[in-house]
């Protein structure tokens, strides 16, 4: 059982992909941290994860899976 599992990930914001290809598995008890320059993602990693999104921006590929 995968409780969250991110598989190739493309986001856009008004046509333009921002995020490409982003993979990811949390498993049961494990603490996800993301680090990264401002503007680098984090946030809409998080966002796109949990289906929140902003007009105009949305999931383009891969898929989000919660257990």
């Amino acid at each position: 059982m995968i409780p969250l599992e991110v598989e190739n990930l493309t986001f856009a914001y008004d046509g333009r992909a921002v995020l490409r290809g982003v993979s990811l598995q949390l498993m049961p008890g494990e603490v996800l941290g993301l680090i990264g320059e401002s503007g680098a993602g984090k946030s809409t990693i998080g966002l796109a994860a949990m289906g929140y999104a902003r007009p105009g921006c949305r999931i383009t590929a891969g898929e989000v899976v919660f257990d």
